[in-house]
Parts: C-alpha cells; structure tokens; sequence
C-alpha cells in the first residue's frame, strides 16, 4: 500500500487516469483562448476526495472520476472526458488561441461550435 491509501495496481491505474484527464484540459487549454474555465484535481491534493478519485470541474458541475474504473479503456475515458466538458461549456464565439500546439480534436468541437468562422 503506498502512501495515497491505493495498492499499485491502483496507484497505476490512478497515475494514467491522471495523465489522460490532465492531456485532454491541456489540450483544452492550448486550443481556446477565454474559454470557460475547466479545472481538475485529483485525492492527492483534495482531501475530499476518496483515494482514486479524480475531480473535472466546469462551472458548477462537476464529474468525479474513479481511477479503477476506466483501468485499461484510457481511450474511452478520453472520449468521456471530452464529452462531458462538451456537456458543461459552450465554445460559441470563443476564439482559438494562436499557437500551434492546438489539439484538433478540440479545434473540430470549437468549429462544430462555430460553423460561422
């Protein structure tokens, strides 16, 4: 058991749920410049959480993930993640950043959102 409460198949399987969420706001973030506000914490740094948790906040919803859960479907969870924060915000007449890092996946949900542009 490591210090997180979690065993290391969990704590594995925690650190990869952690890295897929955290590549999809990144993503996020590098695409839409004055987007809404998507944020993520994970029970290391949230005591609220249970061990294994992880958190994705837009606005004032909220979607906690449990780490186990989506163990071996990172696929999946990026595409649930990317759903979800579809869900909660809206890219109307946000524009795209200039940089050239911007995830196109994010760039096709802002062009879907703004077929105008």
């Amino acid at each position: 058991m490591s210090f997180t409460g979690l065993g290391l198949g969990e704590y594995r399987a925690h650190t990869t749920a952690q890295h897929v969420v955290h590549g999809v706001v990144i993503g996020y973030r590098l695409t839409l410049r004055r987007a809404p506000l998507v944020e993520t914490t994970h029970s290391e740094l949230d005591a609220t959480l249970p061990p294994g948790r992880i958190r994705v906040a837009a606005g004032e919803h909220e979607l906690i993930i449990c780490s186990m859960a989506w163990d071996g479907r990172w696929d999946e969870l990026d595409g649930h993640v990317r759903g979800w924060i579809l869900e909660h915000v809206d890219l109307r007449g946000v524009p795209l950043t200039s940089t050239r890092r911007r995830d196109p996946l994010w760039r096709a949900a802002w062009r879907d959102a703004n077929p105008w542009a």
